[in-house]
């Protein structure tokens, strides 16, 4: 069976094959800061991604982590988010926790530290944050997650917009 460019799961599998190419993990191993600070939730976090590549990172883990995206250094952050997003691809459902909180972490409502947030994009490159775009355009062209999440296009351009402004600061 071909699947085609035009439905969601030809998309879903365009966008897993871009992820693998613009965020190849052979290069480098997991950065060493994992995340920013120590606390007991930071030091569970730093031992279970701490020496996995992005590539092979179980569901499991992303499912145990699925809220801990802000607690990730700026380089983890750019290291580990193609997991998460690929593991969205394969839950493409408003009703997953990790899922969710993917959604939010990358369209926020809001942004209260806005400082922080363009500092966690600094590791990021065009092709990379194309890939994130991408992803979020098809979340906001589907109806469940406009009804669950509402409006994601403003968060989705605010990200774009942090993610050049990251080296103002």
């Amino acid at each position: 069976m071909v699947l085609g460019l035009n439905t969601l799961a030809g998309r879903s599998r365009q966008l897993e094959e871009g992820l693998l190419r613009a965020f190849d993990p052979l290069p480098a191993p997991p950065p060493e800061d994992i995340a920013t600070h120590e606390c007991e939730e930071c030091n569970v976090l730093r031992s279970d991604l701490g020496s996995k590549r992005w590539d092979t990172l179980a569901d499991a883990v992303i499912e145990k982590h699925r809220a801990d995206l802000p607690l990730l250094s700026p380089k983890a952050f750019a290291y580990f988010i193609p997991a998460f997003i690929r593991y969205a691809l394969h839950h493409f459902t408003h009703s997953s926790l990790a899922f969710h909180y993917l959604i939010t972490n990358l369209a926020p409502a809001d942004d209260p530290q806005p400082d922080w947030s363009r500092e966690r994009l600094r590791y990021l490159s065009r092709e990379q944050m194309n890939l994130i775009g991408a992803f979020l355009q098809l979340v906001i062209e589907q109806d469940e997650f406009r009804l669950a999440f509402g409006d994601l296009e403003s968060g989705r351009r605010r990200l774009e917009a942090m993610w050049s402004e990251r080296w103002a600061s």
